[in-house]
């Protein structure tokens, strides 16, 4: 061997080692509802991204991991979704798998009570999307209920440790907490119109931003800018109870009768962004029911009886669910005299939308038309996303809104950033 040979071995040798590659940081923020998990997420510095996960949950004993789903390439993640804090320990199936197991979503109990399986669940699961590995940071934000969001520390430092260790199907995670943040419901909308065109008036006037849930009903009261704490609190009157109130009127029908009735026609647009990439959106219609397809008669004549029958005790239990949320927010908010301003939004505003604005009215206030959900679709439906079709046909973009407008600031959300057409990926301003 050559002189030169061996000093090249010996340099080789002696090279320090290479520099490890850093640890992917995940971003992400959870609106954990009680009909859906709403989710929106980054990786690095890349582009945004959603997902969601049904509401089910059910602890499963260890024996049954044998029967639970693991991946082969088969099925989204986020659809064959369980998790454990150890090996042998109990298993927790979240959404599609706990729904195969005939799991029910409870209205009674906490969102928090169920909370660290699902943020495991989607942490793993965005982690197997994303070939993320076993091991990366965690920068996560939460949106719960006002009445919830107070009592953050009776389970947050469960879900740090849980973080740090744990098994998504059968694989092992270890996931550092690098920054938290949980959010009332109702704040993603307050910190849209906080940076819009209606800053000004939300910083100097008193504004009341309503969520209309599913379980819950919520409100957050801003003096000048700053939430008033007596004045802000959720309710249990959400969606369900009109479903009940009129379930108690027509015994044949059930909640997921007529959540399946429940439609939204959409509209495609088109427009362009700052390098002429093009960014598909659409433009939704109000929430409608369609009656007939609740009706169990067989002939033609008693199904036109039986749809003017639901359709009258629909207008009546809408009323009287109205008349409770009335009762409640005026309850709550102060004075009439004193609000300047409303925020509504929700995945169930549509179908109170005419009550509220003769609500709002009566109190001569201004209605703030936010766009937080028309502006997170040029984030997430760009080019030939193939599930572009089912985020109109659920009218996702609604449910999202208050998700972008906390997302945008927790994770420095440059707006500006252009996404190409085709593959989704950043074009820095435009070049």
């Amino acid at each position: 061997m050559s002189v030169d040979h061996i000093e090249q071995d010996n340099l080789a040798g002696s090279s320090p080692k290479a520099k490890s590659k850093p640890k992917p940081i995940l971003k992400l923020v959870v609106d954990p509802g009680t009909s859906l998990s709403k989710i929106l997420y980054i990786v690095d510095e890349g582009t945004v991204k959603w997902m969601t996960m049904g509401a089910e949950y059910l602890t499963l004993p260890s024996e049954s991991a044998k029967s639970l789903p693991i991946d082969s390439g088969m099925g989204q993640p986020e659809d064959n979704a369980w998790v454990r804090l150890s090996k042998s320990g109990e298993c927790h199936a979240v959404g599609f798998v706990a729904s195969n197991y005939r799991a029910t979503v409870s209205i009674k109990k906490l969102k928090h009570e169920s909370l660290p399986f699902k943020i495991l669940a989607a942490v793993g699961a965005i982690a197997q999307r994303e070939k993320l590995g076993n091991s990366f940071k965690l920068k996560l934000g939460i949106l719960l209920p006002y009445s919830e969001y107070r009592l953050e520390h009776d389970w947050s430092s469960e879900l740090k440790t849980a973080l740090s260790s744990f098994y998504f199907q059968d694989r092992l995670f270890k996931v550092k907490l690098a920054s938290f943040s949980c959010k009332p419901e109702g704040y993603g909308m307050a910190k849209f119109i906080s940076r819009c065109e209606s800053a000004d008036y939300f910083h100097q006037g008193n504004t009341a931003v309503v969520m209309l849930g599913y379980r819950n009903t919520s409100c957050l009261f801003f003096r000048r800018g700053t939430v008033s704490k007596p004045e802000s609190g959720t309710t249990d009157l959400g969606f369900y109870t009109l479903l009940d109130k009129l379930i108690e009127k027509v015994p044949s029908l059930s909640r997921s009768d007529i959540l399946k009735a429940m439609s939204n026609e959409s509209e495609e647009t088109y427009g362009r962004v700052g390098n002429n990439q093009t960014y598909f959106s659409y433009k939704e219609s109000p929430a409608t029911i369609n009656f007939a397809s609740l009706v169990k008669s067989a002939t033609s004549e008693l199904a036109e009886e039986e749809t003017e029958k639901i359709k009258l005790n629909y207008d009546i239990s809408l009323n009287e669910y109205w008349s409770l949320l009335k009762n409640w927010l005026e309850e709550t908010l102060p004075r009439t005299k004193e609000i300047d301003a409303f925020v509504l939004g929700g995945g169930s505003y549509d179908l109170l939308s005419d009550h509220f604005s003769r609500y709002v009215n009566s109190l001569s206030a201004k209605c703030f038309d936010t766009d937080s959900a028309s502006e997170l679709k040029k984030y997430l439906l760009y080019g030939k996303d193939p599930r572009k079709e089912r985020f109109m046909r659920d009218s996702l973009a609604v449910r999202f809104a208050d998700v972008w407008g906390f997302f945008v600031p927790f994770v420095k959300y440059d707006l500006d950033l252009i996404l190409d057409r085709n593959t989704g990926e950043v074009i820095t301003n435009g070049k």
